[in-house]
């Protein structure tokens, strides 16, 4: 059995992540934001714009994002990049690959999380 560790660094062997420099120069572009930590922990801010939806939620939730609205299922492909983030990069990790093993094509995970954000002395909501 590998550890949990050793399992999210071959999970992001298989993802794409951004830096958090890249997420927020392209905040404002056409994506999607998703915070996958849970409920208590969005006391401590969130990016701007995120959407709370937690990790244990994620697979339920997707497709009902009004930016999914209007489509069916199959439109949850689309070219719209969805970027998650948790506090240090592990779950969003996980959650990238649990939503391209759903057919997403566009989602990435944010490096060293909202952790790594705050680092960076990036704006917090």
């Amino acid at each position: 059995m590998i550890s949990y560790a050793e399992y999210v660094d071959s999970v992001k062997q298989e993802i794409t992540e951004v830096t958090p420099q890249w997420l927020h120069e392209h905040a404002k572009d056409n994506l999607i934001i998703i915070d996958v930590r849970d409920h208590f922990e969005l006391s401590s801010g969130q990016i701007p714009g995120a959407v709370p939806i937690s990790r244990g939620m994620l697979e339920g939730k997707i497709s009902a994002l009004p930016q999914f609205e209007s489509r069916n299922s199959a439109g949850l492909d689309s070219e719209v990049p969805i970027i998650l983030y948790c506090q240090s990069g592990a779950r969003s990790a996980l959650s990238a690959k649990s939503l391209a093993n759903m057919g997403i094509k566009n989602v990435k995970s944010l490096r060293g999380g909202f952790k790594s954000w705050k680092e960076c002395q990036l704006p917090v909501a």
